[in-house]
């Protein structure tokens, strides 16, 4: 997906499909994802999460221990 400072961006889902094409003619097993993320130009690995650092996590479990 686009992402600010870079010239990539998703391929249209008939490109897509045209190559799935191309490999499955071609006997490789091929699988097309669906897509998630549009609406907030987030691909595999972009999307927005809460989580905790387990370096952050550690210190904070650390603290009580001294």
């Amino acid at each position: 997906n686009k992402f600010p400072g870079t010239y990539f961006s998703s391929s249209e889902i008939d490109t897509i499909n045209a190559f799935r094409n191309v490999l499955i003619k071609s006997g490789i097993f091929t699988i097309t994802r669906k897509t998630r993320g549009d609406d907030i130009d987030a691909a595999c690995g972009q999307l927005v999460g809460n989580f905790v650092a387990k370096s952050t996590r550690h210190q904070k479990n650390s603290v009580g221990l001294n």
